[in-house]
């Protein structure tokens, strides 16, 4: 893998977990909210459990994708040994 291809494969996994994370801390928000009941995070009904599961999907899609990534980097180019 070139050194610019690395860069953007790890620049493209930073961001991708970020983005887990917001969303994660997201729903803890909403699900914190709509189970007492207030708060400005407060979904009922559908609309709650929607939300609940387009976020769930998406997190678990996005953190099975940098699984399979950071598994095709390792395959494609294994760690170098040191010749004696």
């Amino acid at each position: 893998m070139k050194k610019y291809q690395e860069t953007i494969y790890k620049v493209i996994l930073f961001f991708s977990v970020l983005i887990n994370l917001f969303l994660i801390g997201l729903l803890f928000f909403v699900l914190r909210d709509s189970f007492s009941g207030a708060g400005d995070y407060l979904l009922e009904g559908k609309s709650f459990w929607y939300f609940v599961a387009i976020i769930a999907a998406y997190c678990i899609i996005n953190s099975y994708f940098i699984i399979q990534l950071l598994r095709n980097a390792t395959d494609i180019e294994p760690e170098k040994s040191i010749e004696e």
